[in-house]
This record gives structure tokens, C-alpha cells and sequence, in this order.
């Protein structure tokens, strides 16, 4: 059973691990071979750090389970323990949910929950990326980038050359 305070340790590590991996999402069109290489590494650390907090959430909402059903326990032999002056179903279901341990644990679940919505973007981000590499891949063969270079050279000299003519006539 984990406590709160290791589940925001774990949560915390995620979390850098992932921003870590969010900065490795930039595709260097200049650098494309390299780009290419990294991304089935980079998208397979994405996918286990999504399963490893979705592990985490299950794991998670089974010690509120637990919780819940040993303060069910303890709250129904001894009420008074619980501020209760009899142990009616309702009284210890609500004596059970405002345990600090359960809120604790419902909040770290939230934590969790939050975060593996995060990890599931950065997965799909990383898939993304996958298909923008493909295409960038695919400009590249068609010489598309030296096409544009040509062309915008061609502009800057047409430019120039207006200018040049402008200077000339005054």
C-alpha cells in the first residue's frame, strides 16, 4: 500500500520525466536523420511512462478500497472512535469518506488521474511527430526545401536589382 507522501514523490518523478520528454518533441528539420532515430525511443519511453501511471491510478484506487473497508471495519466496532453515537450505515459511510487517509488518498488519485491524462497527450503527441517525420522526410527527397531557397533568392536579387535601378534614376 502506498502513502500519500509516495504518491506524490512518484507523481513528482512522472512529471519530470515527462517534461523532459515534452522538450524532445521539436522536430530540427536539419536534422532529420537524427529526429528519426531518437523517435522510437522517445515514443516507447512515452508509452511506459503512460502504462507506469496508469499502474499507478489502479493501484491507487485499490488502497481506497482498502482504506474504505478498514475504517468501514474499525468505525462499526468502535463508533465512538469516530465521533459517532451510533453506527448507522450512513453515519460511518460519511465517517469513512472524511477520513483524512481516504481524502488523502482521493486526492492523490486526482493527482494521478491528471497526470495520466497528460502522459496519454504526450503519447499521442509523440505519434504525431512519428507522421510529421515522414513528411519531412518526404520534402526533403522532393527537394522541396532547396526549391524554396532558390526562390526566395530569387526574390532578395530581384530586390536588390530594383533597388540598384531606383539609385541609378535619382
Amino acid at each position: 500500500m502506498n502513502t500519500i507522501d509516495e504518491i506524490n514523490e512518484m507523481i513528482e518523478e512522472v512529471e519530470a520525466e515527462r517534461l523532459f520528454l515534452e522538450e524532445k518533441l521539436i522536430i530540427h528539420s536539419s536534422k532529420l536523420a537524427v529526429n528519426a532515430q531518437e523517435q522510437c525511443k522517445l515514443s516507447h519511453a512515452a508509452g511506459l511512462m503512460k502504462s507506469d501511471v496508469l499502474g499507478l491510478v489502479k493501484n491507487i484506487k485499490l488502497n481506497i478500497e482498502e482504506q474504505e473497508a478498514l475504517t468501514t471495519k474499525s468505525a462499526m466496532s468502535d463508533p465512538d472512535a469516530f465521533g459517532l453515537v451510533k453506527a448507522t450505515v450512513d453515519a460511518v459511510k460519511s465517517a469513512v469518506a472524511s477520513s483524512p487517509n481516504i481524502v488523502a488518498l482521493k486526492r492523490g488519485l486526482i493527482k494521478a488521474e491528471t497526470e495520466l491524462e497528460k502522459c496519454n497527450s504526450l503519447y499521442n503527441s509523440y505519434q504525431h511527430r512519428k507522421s510529421m517525420i515522414q513528411e519531412e522526410v518526404k520534402l526533403y527527397l522532393s527537394n522541396y526545401w532547396d526549391e524554396l531557397a532558390v526562390e526566395e533568392m530569387d526574390e532578395q536579387v530581384l530586390d536588390v536589382k530594383k533597388e540598384m535601378i531606383k539609385r541609378k534614376k535619382s
